[in-house]
């Protein structure tokens, strides 16, 4: 009971963070600065990916 009361507690302020940070800074979520950050991302994705295959492979 306590848990789920935490969580979403910590839901509630999560999202109102998030509200707080876009409202405040809309240009970060622009067109262009999304299609930079898009690149970025998917690079970080496909390391992460790997070096989870990586770590599979090794427990094997």
């Amino acid at each position: 009971m306590w848990e789920q009361i935490i969580a979403l507690l910590l839901a509630a302020f999560v999202g109102w963070w998030l509200y707080r940070t876009i409202k405040g800074n809309k240009a970060a979520f622009s067109k262009e600065n999304f299609f930079k950050t898009a690149r970025t991302m998917g690079l970080l994705a496909i390391g992460l990916i790997l070096l989870i295959a990586f770590c599979v492979m090794m427990l094997r």
